[in-house]
C-alpha cells in the first residue's frame, strides 16, 4: 500500500506542475495575441498620431457625423483669425469621427469580429499611399 501512496503522491505533484505550466503558457499566449494587433508603419520623417478605435452601431449616422466634422473644421478656417488650438481640436475630432466611421463600417462587414487590426491596416495602407505621393513630388 505504501508504494501506491508514493506513486499517487508523485502523480499529484506532476499534475500540479503541469497545471502551473499550462496557466503560464496561457498567459504568454494571451500577451502575444494582444501585441499582434498593433500595426506600426515606419515612414522617414513623419508625425505619428494615435486615435482610439471605437465602433458605433450605425454606419449612416457615423457618415453624417463625418460630414458635421468637416463643416466644423471648415468653419474654423473661415473664422476671422487663425486659431491654431481650435483648428487642431476640430481636426482631431474629425479624425476620431473618420476612424469611428471606418470601424463601424468594418464591424458591419465582419460581424462579431474585433476589427482593430483591420482598421489599423486600412489607415496604414492609406498613410503609405499618401506618403508615397508626397515623396514623388
Amino acid at each position: 500500500m505504501s508504494g501506491a501512496a508514493v506513486i499517487a503522491d508523485q502523480a499529484g505533484t506532476r499534475i500540479s506542475e503541469l497545471e502551473e505550466e499550462n496557466t503560464r503558457l496561457k498567459q504568454e499566449l494571451a500577451t502575444a495575441g494582444q501585441t499582434s494587433k498593433v500595426v506600426t508603419p515606419v515612414f522617414g520623417s513623419a508625425v505619428s498620431l494615435f486615435v482610439p478605435i471605437t465602433a458605433g452601431t450605425d454606419p449612416l449616422q457615423e457618415r453624417q457625423n463625418v460630414y458635421s466634422g468637416l463643416e466644423a473644421l471648415g468653419g474654423t478656417f473661415e473664422s476671422l483669425g487663425l486659431d491654431r488650438e481650435r483648428i487642431m481640436r476640430e481636426l482631431f475630432d474629425l479624425m476620431q469621427l473618420v476612424v469611428r466611421f471606418v470601424a463601424t463600417d468594418l464591424s458591419e462587414l465582419l460581424p462579431g469580429q474585433d476589427v482593430t487590426e483591420h482598421v489599423q491596416r486600412f489607415f496604414s495602407e492609406h498613410n503609405r499611399q499618401a506618403f508615397s505621393k508626397q515623396e514623388a513630388v
